[in-house]
């Protein structure tokens, strides 16, 4: 069972990556399996990595637009967004980048608010948290889901993502 949703495609932007000795395969699907079993529990990732996909898990990987039972509109990322923010974060941690510990040295700016270039640290900690926030908004729509329909998403056990700090603690 391989599903591949840790694609080298992924990694641009804030979580750049130059895979300089190629994307390495192997270890992006050890960490994919062990992080959706972990995070949705084994039933709902051996549902979701069976091929094709349908389209609940299609909305559930790659993120959904949905009117929550307060009518108010919600986004969700998608697992898939959860996946590639904890691969950086676990990728870069193991020493597998040649990325210098300064990081790029560019101008970096998040939503037009110009920073300072930020340390190899600081990005593996942002993907982290962006992880986090994203995997709170996956749990939302299952919960959601799972309470509009009964089982929807069969057996979720939602896992725990705990927030990390500079020193990866």
């Amino acid at each position: 069972m391989a599903a591949n949703f840790i694609l080298e495609t992924a990694f641009v932007g804030q979580i750049n990556i130059d895979f300089c000795d190629g994307f390495p395969n192997d270890f992006a699907g050890q960490l994919e399996k062990q992080l959706m079993v972990k995070y949705l529990g084994y039933e709902l990732y051996a549902a979701i990595v069976e091929t094709p996909l349908s389209e609940k898990y299609t909305e559930l990987m790659g993120g959904i637009e949905w009117t929550d039972g307060a009518n108010y509109v919600r986004y969700n990322e998608g697992m898939t967004s959860v996946l590639n923010h904890l691969f950086y974060y676990f990728y870069m941690k193991e020493q597998r980048s040649k990325q210098t510990p300064s990081g790029i040295v560019e101008d970096f700016q998040v939503d037009g608010q110009a920073y300072d270039s930020i340390g190899m640290t600081d990005k593996c900690n942002r993907a982290w948290n962006i992880a986090l926030t994203n995997y709170g908004g996956v749990v939302d729509y299952i919960n959601f889901k799972n309470s509009e329909i009964t089982d929807y998403y069969l057996h979720f056990i939602p896992g725990n993502i705990d927030t990390v700090n500079a020193w990866g603690i």
